[in-house]
């Protein structure tokens, strides 16, 4: 059994990935008869084996913020801004944003980035240590 699945797998349905083949447990997603998938909701195991699935989980998609007010949307979900490669310590301040351009305060120093430029140098720390793409997510 693969911890990656294993995509395109024939009658498996679209959006779905076969992880492996055995008895089923409470909860686990498998290919039913119709070919659609299904839950195992008994609490015991399965007698038979199937094959287990599970959702093909997509990576989220980002875009650099087109204004001001999408940042002011946006920095509530966030404590600080940091460097995208890590490389610093400490985080770093928003002073200013404006339909074009954010101020980002480095100590005693103010630097000043357009909206694409922030994207990709920056971003967004939150209070249980993760990060985040410093710009909006893109709905599909």
């Amino acid at each position: 059994m693969s911890s990656e699945g294993f995509k395109n797998v024939p009658g498996v349905p679209d959006g779905w990935e076969l992880v492996g083949f055995r008895r089923l447990m409470f909860e686990d997603w498998y290919v039913g008869v119709l070919g659609k998938p299904e839950r195992w909701q008994q609490l015991s195991a399965s007698v038979n084996v199937y094959g287990v699935i599970r959702k093909v989980e997509t990576p989220k998609k980002y875009r650099p913020f087109a204004n001001g007010a999408e940042y002011i949307a946006k920095r509530r979900d966030a404590i600080a801004v940091d460097w995208k490669t890590g490389l610093t310590n400490g985080f770093y301040a928003i002073v200013s944003a404006n339909d074009g351009f954010v101020w980002v305060a480095f100590g005693k120093d103010i630097q000043v980035f357009d909206w694409k430029q922030a994207f990709e140098q920056l971003v967004f720390r939150h209070i249980d240590g993760s990060a985040s793409p410093f710009g909006v997510e893109v709905a599909e």
